[in-house]
């Protein structure tokens, strides 16, 4: 599930109910924290003593709740933050959640009230106790309107100082507002910048998108606001390569500098429309991760949804890509909160793998991976929604069952991520096959270095090997009858993986 998906999920709860959400002890977190019909969307990693997560639910009296777990797995409270009562006048635009220095938690958001198109800004409280405080930002007087109606171009952060800034596009469109509060509501700053609609000069549509994107700078005082241009052939065809310009602002939200084609490497369209942006703030790089389409060009091969991530430097140009995935047939998955840093300075990425499993991709600082597994619950495929990186290295990975509101979270260790047995004693698979059931193409993705695939029929006949020299590699099934296969994905000469694949 991806961020913009949320909204319309969102926008449905506060329309309609279900059934309520029911608490239940979960299970040591080493293995999985079960949130039964209801899904953890956000999540933060506050201390040694435990996470906060703020969870959807598809219920009639508790839509939305704020859950507190203890590292061991234990569910230590749950309160709601918004009535039946609010909840039904409100339009929720968009949250997150961010530790406070003293060991709180807050929920910012935005909402407007139906009826009356009134936009205001806010903060939940989460104290250790779980009790809840509500404060409402003064953004009042402003001449901003009153009127949010583009949900997806709403962002909110905060910032080193305590302080947050907001970013939405105005009601026409055509440009976004900045608006940076102090940690008590003050406002300290606005800014607008305009963006342009499409227009068509013989037969080419220029387009500078009104869809921005809005980081902070590695110090975390100032700003960055990226917008983007393409070329579309015709209507109806995929986008030609992006152009980006990003701006840097300062904490008064003065334009500091400017920056034009941040793509600096030969691929084209490297970041892609809708790229997502998460800055590390220890060594000064920000990181995007997007799926997108893109036809033949230039030698290159046409890509169809694929995950792409890029590293830039503290000036915004880009030191490296990496591909999350390689294939055809996955989930068009790549949002923000699918990017983590530990310590260290290493990176973690969760995306999904045909619709079916989450993978978790664990990378140095410049986006050369190290390690990847994938979370496979029996019977049930998995949609990936949350990653926290752990300080020590490991991260929390949250997702919810693609057929119903049940959510999962898992801990994944630094052992599960390099080494094979450890990743099977909690319950990950280093090698996967999809998509399953298929067709003519069988699929084997894996990180293992020195592998090779094995399939065998259910007479136990070896019909197919090969060595495996990429991360995605597709093997013709096309003469293959249908029926049930075997394989094993050796590594090193020892078994480091095995399932059953069906050819329709």
């Amino acid at each position: 599930m991806k961020k913009v998906k949320f909204y319309t999920l969102l926008a449905l709860l506060l329309m309609a109910g279900g059934v309520t959400m029911q608490a239940q002890k979960a299970t040591n977190i080493e293995q999985i924290i079960r949130t039964p019909n209801s899904i953890p969307y956000d999540m933060v990693y506050s201390d040694e003593n435990g996470i906060t997560t703020f969870q959807i639910s598809n219920s009639s009296t508790s839509r939305f709740s704020i859950n507190r777990y203890s590292i061991d797995g234990q569910l230590l409270g749950s309160v709601i933050p918004w009535s039946d009562e609010e909840l039904s006048n409100t339009r929720i635009h968009d949250m997150d959640l961010y530790n406070e220095p003293n060991g709180d938690v807050g929920l910012y958001y935005v909402a407007t009230r139906i009826g009356t198109d009134t936009t205001t800004f806010h903060k939940i409280t989460i104290t250790k106790d779980m009790e809840l405080i509500h404060e409402g930002f003064q953004w009042y007087g402003l001449d901003f309107p009153t009127q949010i109606q583009d949900r997806n171009g709403v962002k909110t952060f905060v910032v080193k100082d305590g302080g947050v800034l907001l970013s939405y596009n105005d009601k026409f469109l055509d440009s976004v507002h900045i608006v940076r509060f102090a940690a008590d509501g003050a406002i300290l700053a606005e800014r607008k910048m305009e963006c342009y609609g499409g227009q068509v000069s013989g037969g080419l549509v220029y387009e500078e998108s009104y869809y921005h994107k809005l980081i902070p700078t590695p110090d975390s005082t100032g700003c960055r606001f990226i917008t983007g241009r393409h070329y579309v052939w015709g209507p109806y065809n995929p986008p030609g390569p992006l152009v980006y310009t990003c701006f840097t602002m300062d904490e008064h939200l003065n334009v500091a500098d400017s920056i034009k084609n941040t793509d600096t490497l030969s691929f084209p369209f490297l970041c892609g429309n809708m790229a997502y942006y998460r800055v590390n703030h220890h060594n000064g790089r920000s990181y995007s991760i997007n799926s997108f389409s893109f036809p033949a060009f230039n030698g290159n091969p046409e890509i169809d949804k694929d995950l792409l991530m890029g590293v830039y430097d503290e000036n915004m140009f880009q030191l490296n890509y990496a591909w999350a995935k390689h294939s055809d047939e996955h989930f068009d998955g790549g949002f923000e909160y699918s990017i983590d840093f530990d310590s260290d300075d290493n990176v973690y990425m969760l995306g999904d793998v045909d619709y079916e499993f989450p993978y978790i991709a664990y990378m140095d600082a410049d986006l050369n991976k190290i390690g990847e597994i994938y979370i496979k619950e029996p019977d049930t495929p998995l949609g990936s929604l949350v990653l926290v990186a752990l300080p020590e290295g490991g991260c929390l990975v949250s997702s919810s069952s693609l057929y119903s509101y049940d959510g999962y979270i898992h801990k994944v260790t630094l052992s599960d991520l390099l080494d094979i047995e450890e990743a099977h004693d909690a319950g990950f698979a280093v090698a996967v096959a999809y998509p399953n059931p298929g067709g003519n193409t069988l699929n084997i993705r894996t990180a293992l270095q020195n592998a090779r695939v094995e399939v065998y029929d259910m007479n136990g006949r070896l019909i197919h090997s090969q060595a495996l020299t990429e991360n995605v590699t597709g093997i013709d099934a096309g003469d293959w009858a249908s029926g049930v296969y075997v394989w094993k994905v050796m590594a090193d000469g020892k078994l480091a993986e095995t399932g059953k694949w069906v050819k329709e």
